[in-house]
């Protein structure tokens, strides 16, 4: 079954095995060391400075030219994306690193984190190369909702306590998904949850702001269903892992027509949903 992803960032997984054990701005609180190149879709964006580009934040490979992200993190000057990356501190050969072309923003994006539209894509300047390191997910269809307790997982390199430092290497952490009737009432986030988010954690333990990946099976057949903006989620919460974390639904703001070779060098369809 292909992947296939949603905004929160939950992301599905192809038919890969996946190791499931074990600054504010970017969390992954609770979680472990990934194996590298256990989740082949992840991309490491970075800011081209000077011949340093430092990690800036997460997104994923939902063609072999174009990468999925929040306009937030878009909206950060000069980016270049690094695929088939685990040690954001070093080179390990196994990276493509792809300066971006085109970025193209929700245009019912306004800066509000709270009211949604937190969605970007990324043209790179060549296609990437596939293979056993860099893999591609896709989009869930609009209509698919997450059950309470679905097994996800969140992906990123963030901090890996609640005041910690970054992450060097790609992290790793379980999120139970919570219902939106649970997550919306006033013992929780209220009416701050919208139909185009999806909650998840709660647990005292984990925490998060990246890509969120999850799966309808217990074989690991997975999708990409969201990105979680730390800014927004901060503002409440301080990413504590006793709080229940929001995301953004991707189906629920972009349609990807997955046509993209029918002919040679044409950009495949791209919808925002406003």
């Amino acid at each position: 079954m292909l992947p296939y992803i949603a905004f929160i960032a939950f992301l599905v997984l192809s038919g890969r095995a996946v190791d499931a054990q074990n600054n504010t701005a970017q969390r992954v609180v609770g979680g472990v060391t990934a194996t590298p190149n256990s989740w082949p879709w992840q991309v490491s964006i970075r800011i081209s400075s000077s011949n340093c580009y430092p990690h800036n934040c997460g997104g994923v490979l939902v063609h072999s030219r174009w990468v999925l992200t929040t306009a937030s993190c878009a909206s950060s000057g000069t980016l270049v994306a690094f695929l088939g990356d685990h040690n954001i501190y070093g080179i390990e050969g196994r990276e493509q690193i792809i300066p971006v072309e085109r970025i193209i923003i929700h245009p019912s994006w306004t800066n509000n984190l709270a009211a949604g539209y937190d969605i970007a894509l990324l043209k790179l300047s060549q296609n990437a190369v596939l293979n056993s390191y860099v893999a591609v997910a896709s989009l869930p269809s609009s209509g698919v909702i997450l059950p309470n307790n679905n097994f996800c997982y969140v992906t990123g390199w963030g901090s890996t306590s609640t005041y910690g430092q970054l992450s060097a290497t790609l992290q790793q952490g379980y999120l139970p998904i919570v219902s939106y009737a649970t997550c919306s009432s006033s013992a929780w986030w209220g009416s701050t949850v919208k139909t185009t988010m999806v909650c998840a954690g709660g647990d005292g333990y984990r925490a998060a702001c990246y890509v969120c990946i999850c799966s309808t099976d217990l074989s690991l057949s997975s999708s990409v269903f969201s990105f979680s903006n730390s800014a927004f989620l901060s503002t409440k919460t301080l990413l504590l892992p006793s709080r229940l974390q929001i995301f953004r639904k991707m189906s629920s703001l972009l349609h990807l027509e997955n046509n993209y070779f029918a002919q040679e060098g044409k950009d495949f369809s791209i919808h925002f949903f406003v």
